[in-house]
């Protein structure tokens, strides 16, 4: 049987559609410690809409109750085809400007 320490780091989650994005940080034993949720301006491409992410992110993790541990890993869910191999979007039909921007060389930077 395995077992994980939920409180041994965190996992950062952003579901990112057209019309929303949810932002949570969890425990490894899938706790939500803390949500967020707004409407980004997809068209303003995706410099803007991640560093606002980004931003975000870092706020969550410097609320109370968000201690020890470490970041782990970072998911995100887009609205449209994805090469996760590379870590970019795939003519996304309602992301104008998102078109093989390296999403995940951008976040990790």
């Amino acid at each position: 049987m395995l077992a994980l320490n939920p409180a041994a780091g965190f996992t950062l989650v952003a579901d990112l559609g057209g019309s929303h994005a949810r932002l949570i940080v969890a425990n490894l034993g899938q706790k939500v410690l803390a949500e967020d949720r707004f409407k980004p301006e997809i068209a303003d491409g995706p410099g803007s809409v991640l560093t606002k992410i980004v931003a975000r992110f870092r706020k969550m993790l410097a609320q109370p109750g968000i201690k020890g541990g470490r970041l782990l890993n970072i998911v995100f869910g887009l609205a449209c085809p994805v090469d996760f191999v590379r870590g970019i979007p795939v003519r996304p039909p309602i992301m104008p400007g998102w078109d093989g921007f390296p999403i995940a060389k951008f976040v990790q930077e």
